[in-house]
């Protein structure tokens, strides 16, 4: 979809794979790709760990509800990585969330947790017996079908892809063995 020439593009992503090529200069493509890619995140991980440190000395919170009622996000991004981040975002939205090969697979994933969703919803017996018992018992505020419908969402939203794809093949496959 995209090479790590193009990638080249967002200049510190450059910075990164130019450095690991100076550090070593008979890396294969795929090693470097892999260092990149865990630079890259360790860049985002101590970014956020350094600004989200530097507001809670800065609110010098004492319970819970001093992080809710903060004026600003506690754990946020730097303005320097949001700058990187907008980069490397319109980078990856031009070479890879549009390419054709990725919607379609996002088309098919969209579909796969709404199928999920609606059987869910119209068959809680599908779901495992612990999630149903979840259902059962409303907490005290809720309607219902708005209890009903977030324990759904939260169990599709705990579910790994692979796992998701395999309750999906079991639940509308026809000739899925059953077990």
């Amino acid at each position: 979809m995209f090479s790590l020439k193009d990638l080249e593009q967002v200049d510190w992503v450059a910075a990164i794979m130019h450095e690991k090529r100076k550090t070593w200069p008979n890396i294969d493509n795929y090693r470097l790709t892999q260092e990149t890619i865990r630079d890259v995140m360790g860049v985002y991980v101590i970014d956020v760990l350094g600004e989200t440190k530097k507001r809670l000395a800065a609110l010098k919170p004492q319970t819970a509800d001093d992080i809710r009622h903060a004026k600003q996000q506690t754990v946020a991004m730097s303005e320097d990585l949001r700058k990187k981040d907008r980069q490397l975002r319109d980078f990856l939205w031009a070479h890879f969330y549009r390419h054709h090969q990725v919607s379609r697979v996002r088309r098919k994933v969209f579909q796969c947790v709404q199928d999920l969703f609606a059987v869910f919803m119209e068959h809680r017996r599908c779901l495992p017996p612990e999630w149903q018992a979840q259902i059962e018992n409303t907490p005290k505020g809720w309607k219902a079908k708005d209890w009903h419908a977030r324990s759904v969402a939260d169990y599709i939203a705990s579910m790994t892809d692979r796992l998701a794809l395999l309750e999906h093949k079991e639940l509308f496959d026809t000739y899925q063995m059953m077990r």
